[in-house]
């Protein structure tokens, strides 16, 4: 299969996986980050990729100039989760209240962050497609 055509199909997987993540989220699933979890990772970044190479065909690490998904809204949505979860594992309800955390908003927040991680896949499968059929 020729590389275009593997970065387009995993671009797509990935926005998939995104908005599953999304619809997860909202349903109070806890959900999970990381390569293993990454249809792009899979593809560009698994655990055999030698140091040198990982992200190197990766159409987001392309896009974006970076490795690991830098300067995409998944460096938010992964903040977001390690604040949440955190929050959520090692705090007593009256913790909660007593430090005003609130839960509610820090959920919203990492759901909109997921949603424009999601958007942003999208945006780039679409471009991606584009420049190929040209």
């Amino acid at each position: 299969m020729k590389l275009r055509t593997r970065q387009i199909k995993a671009t797509w997987k990935s926005a998939e996986h995104w908005l599953q993540n999304w619809e997860d989220w909202n349903n109070n699933i806890r959900i999970r980050l990381g390569s293993e979890h990454c249809p792009l990772c899979q593809q560009f970044n698994h655990k055999n990729t030698i140091e040198k190479n990982k992200c190197r065909k990766c159409p987001v690490a392309i896009e974006t100039n970076t490795l690991f998904c830098d300067n995409t809204p998944f460096e938010d949505v992964e903040e977001f989760l390690k604040l949440y979860y955190n929050t959520m594992d090692e705090s007593t309800p009256e913790e909660l209240e007593e430090y005003k955390i609130d839960i509610e908003s820090l959920h919203n927040d990492c759901s909109i962050s997921i949603e424009e991680q999601y958007k942003f896949l999208v945006n780039l499968a679409l471009k991606i497609s584009s420049v190929t059929s040209d």
